[in-house]
Order: structure tokens, then sequence, then C-alpha cells
């Protein structure tokens, strides 16, 4: 972690400030050791560079082994697409140059959008309780990029410093969604905006076949250990997608038919993606699908709500292509 971090963190129990007791670090940064609150005295580790406010052990374990074996996958720098550029500023709506702005990624991942953030000018702080911290500062590490290993609901960063913050498809993963919104809104400066997405529950019609197959199976996968069940996950979806794809797009009622199977095709329809792309995205959003602990879609009053009870002004909350997009601007 770099110096500089320390004038935006607090620790999360009483928000005093922290003092780093280091015991490997160079000029500008700390690679090992702690940090000390101030007054509470509790501690907190700082390893490979990352302060760490969470135990290893975690509701979030998956993502982490799901972010770390496929930190690349999702990153335009490495696929050669724009996907999360494109999902970014059509679900923000802010302008492609943040320079001068420091800006919270909630719930980061491997760094998609961080990256994102990072090209605009942005200067970053990114958030994850998992361990795909690591991947993040594998994938982005740069002077404007400061990563955080930590919870949503207890930060452990100062009110009013962010210029912006987003949470891209994150808060449903989370116990209590709505908690885990409210949380962010404090660390907001006045004018500052808030943006997220969340997968919308749709009560207005039935579960298709593969869905309905989908929740049931996963009841059992989600009591599988994460590893155990990427291994299974990876060596079925390569024998499984080539029939997938000959009954989608081969057969008069492919489109219907390949439901029995109950992967996830990661194809894009708009841009012609190479077959190892294809499998890479479908091992991915398998495993994302069957290994997710908390999966709470929301509707758009639920959404309505949280910006509502934050006070939130310029609010807009619509369906997006990933679910609900919402938007707004904490009060002057």
């Amino acid at each position: 972690m770099k110096h500089s971090l320390l004038q935006f963190l607090c620790c999360p129990r009483c928000r005093s400030s922290l003092e780093p007791l280091a015991q490997e670090s160079k000029r500008v940064e700390i690679l090992e050791g702690e940090l000390a609150c101030t007054a509470c005295r509790a501690r907190y580790p700082v390893v490979r560079g990352i302060p760490r406010f969470v135990g290893s052990q975690n509701y979030a374990r998956s993502f982490g082994l799901q972010w770390n074996r496929f930190k690349r996958t999702q990153l335009d720098k490495f696929s050669g697409f724009d996907f999360s550029r494109r999902r970014f500023f059509q679900t923000t709506g802010w302008p492609e140059d943040l320079s001068c702005q420091l800006v919270l990624d909630a719930g980061c991942g491997s760094g998609r959008f961080t990256d994102v953030a990072l090209r605009s000018g942005a200067e970053v702080i990114a958030v994850d309780l998992s361990y795909a911290v690591e991947a993040n500062a594998e994938n982005n590490g740069c002077e404007r990029l400061h990563i955080i290993q930590a919870d949503l609901v207890r930060l452990p960063l100062r009110n009013e410093i962010f210029d912006r913050a987003y949470c891209l498809g994150v808060l449903q993963h989370t116990p209590d969604p709505g908690a885990s919104f409210a949380a962010l809104v404090p660390l907001l400066k006045a004018g500052a905006d808030l943006a997220i997405d969340v997968y919308a529950a749709d009560s207005s019609r039935s579960l298709n076949f593969e869905e309905r197959v989908s929740e049931y199976l996963r009841r059992h996968t989600v009591r599988i250990p994460p590893e155990k069940l990427m291994r299974w996950i990876v060596r079925w979806v390569p024998l499984l997608l080539p029939i997938k794809r000959f009954l989608r797009h081969c057969l008069p009622l492919g489109r219907k038919v390949n439901m029995i199977i109950p992967i996830k095709y990661g194809w894009n329809r708009d841009v012609k993606m190479p077959y190892r792309q294809i499998l890479e995205w479908s091992i991915l959003e398998t495993f994302d699908n069957y290994a997710s602990s908390i999966t709470q879609p929301q509707t758009l009053e639920d959404v309505e709500s949280w910006f509502a009870r934050a006070g939130l002004a310029g609010v807009r909350v619509k369906l997006g292509p990933n679910g609900i997009n919402g938007r707004g601007i904490k009060a002057l």
C-alpha cells in the first residue's frame, strides 16, 4: 500500500486514524506489516502490499477463487473487446475524463472496471471482500490505484472523501444489499455521484426450463467447496459447450433444446469472439452462477427505495442490459 493511502483510511471499528507499523517498506509503499488504530489499538495486517480488514474465510470466498483463476478474462486491455468500458459508461453516465477525481470501486473483483476508471484519469480506491484484490493489483497496479480488502458495510474509509463511487454487479451478492448500498453514501462528498447496477427480479414471468434446472442445481452446488466445484466445471464445460452450441445454432428448435444443458454460454452475438474466449467466459459464468452462496435479485421498487432513504438527488433508476441501473447525486 502507498503511504498516501493513509490520509483516506480510518479504523472500521471506531473511525479513528491508523498508523503504520511496517516490517517491510519502500520509500512510497508498505509491502508487509500492520496498521494500528491510534485510539482502540486494533491492528490490521498489510499482506503483499494490500491492507486487510477482513479474514480470509468469508461468504465471498468463491469470488476470490474465481477472479484469481480468471483474472484477465473480463478486462478490456487483455480481451481485445470493450465490454467493460461500454458497461461502465452506460451505467454511470459519467464523462470519459475523470482526471483529478477520487473514485471508489466498491466490489472491484479482478479490476475490470478499475481498469476503465484508471484509463479515464481517475485516482481509484478499489475495495473487495475477497482475495480477488490480489488479481486487481496484478492487473492494474499503478501510482493512481489503492487497493483494500474490506467489507462494504464496514469500510475503513473516511467520510466525504470521494468525488464519485460505483458498485457494479456486486450488491446482489451481499447479505443485505440495501445496507451495503447505504454504507457507501457517507463516503461521498456533497455533489458526488453514485452509480450501481444489480440483478433484476422479474416476478412477471415464470422461470424457463434452463433457469429451473439452474436453480435446482444451485441448492446443492453452493454447498460444495469452491475449489472442488471449480475442478468439476473446468472438466465438464469444455465437453458440454460444443453440444450446447450445436443445439443452439444448428437445429430448428435448438434455442429451446439447448436448455437441457445447464451451463452458461459465454457468447456475445455483437462480436466475433474466438472459441477459446467463448469457452473461458462460459467456464467463468458457469462457476459464477453455481458457486455464489448469496444471489438476491432486486426490483425497481427496492432500488428506488435505497436512493430515496439515502436522500440522493437527480435519481435515475431503470432497467438496463445487466439488470437494474441506478444513479444519484449526494445532496449539497
